[in-house]
């Protein structure tokens, strides 16, 4: 039976077994079973929105139907174009070298070319894919579990049991890794000021992608201008890039969420759009809410005494959960508080 696995990203970069399903076939009607399967795990937790794999079409169609508003990336191992311009002046220059082989043109136009959205960097740096545009992880991933199995003829239960061992495994593994990376930052950004408000709460290797965009900004002011911002490495690994880390006044620091800062540019962009009038009202009413008082309801100051509060009895027989005396502990009380004269 074939044996459909699926991975993800940590925010180390490293991999993690998603699921894994066997499957009868390798039909679309299969692949719809196993994909509507690992759908339903995404019940509370917001669906993949790309996901990388080979060029098996009944996959692909699978996945169109049961992951409708994902992406869906194929291996990129073929052609590397920046712009879409770029692309047709490869594919002509592809088309004029190989004139003397029409079998080969037509098979890659036949094939590849209706599907170029899917593996051309053109297209596939407008998404969000955190530099994985191969299958390479999935193909490591299945080599260690493979190490894992050993053989392929032991039933179910000792392939159930193996699996689990893996999947703990690595779990243990990026639990460490968590632990790690909040009590070590990078020197570089130890004492920065550009990273005050992320440290201990990124990993290491996306405060080093942004190191290296801090790095271009540097060379950029001493020695040449940085080129035109294509927005490529923001869409892609949801990081700040060069341009944008050089607009930054100087000890100002990164956020986590960019979310106002999209919002503000999406505003200005407007703003140039509307009327006068429409531009007069949006001025008053932001005007408002950045001098309106805001009144915060803060939690009561908390008293600490010794002992009971006043105004409480020591103990509340209704509450209490003190067995009651018994009979020789009420005599013996009751003599004790006799005085002898």
């Amino acid at each position: 039976m074939p044996l459909l696995s699926i991975v993800d990203i940590t925010s180390f970069n490293t991999t993690f077994y998603s699921s894994f399903v066997f499957i009868k076939g390798e039909e679309k009607l299969d692949y719809l079973w196993a994909l509507n399967h690992f759908a339903c795990l995404f019940h509370d937790v917001p669906k993949s929105k790309v996901v990388v794999m080979d060029r098996e079409l009944a996959l692909i169609n699978a996945f169109k139907i049961i992951f409708p508003n994902s992406i869906n990336l194929l291996c990129n191992k073929i052609v590397y174009s920046i712009t879409e311009n770029k692309f047709e002046e490869k594919w002509n220059t592809l088309h004029f070298l190989y004139t003397n082989k029409p079998h080969v043109i037509t098979y890659l136009k036949d094939t590849w070319l209706p599907l170029k959205e899917k593996f051309v960097t053109a297209w596939t740096n407008l998404y969000l894919h955190l530099g994985t545009t191969v299958t390479s992880r999935i193909e490591d991933a299945h080599s260690t579990l493979k190490a894992y199995l050993q053989v392929s003829t032991e039933d179910l239960y000792y392939i159930h049991t193996t699996i689990s061992l893996a999947v703990t495994n690595q779990k243990k593994e990026i639990d460490a890794m968590v632990a790690s990376e909040r009590i070590h930052v990078p020197l570089f950004a130890l004492n920065n000021p550009l990273y005050s408000n992320i440290r201990g709460k990124v990993s290491t290797f996306a405060l080093k992608k942004i190191n290296e965009q801090c790095q271009k900004t540097n060379c950029a002011i001493t020695e040449k201008p940085l080129p035109p911002c294509t927005g490529s490495f923001s869409k892609t690994m949801g990081l700040p890039c060069a341009h944008t880390i050089s607009l930054l006044e100087n000890d100002q620091a990164l956020i986590l969420d960019n979310a106002l800062q999209s919002l503000l540019q999406n505003l200005q962009k407007r703003y140039q759009e509307w009327l006068k009038s429409q531009q007069e009202t949006a001025q008053v009413t932001l005007d408002n809410m950045i001098n309106t008082l805001l009144i915060v309801l803060q939690n009561p100051r908390e008293v600490f005494t010794r002992g009971h509060p006043s105004g409480t009895s020591h103990c509340s027989l209704a509450n209490s959960t003190r067995r009651n005396p018994s009979g020789f502990e009420l005599v013996e009380h009751k003599g004790q508080q006799c005085t002898l004269y």
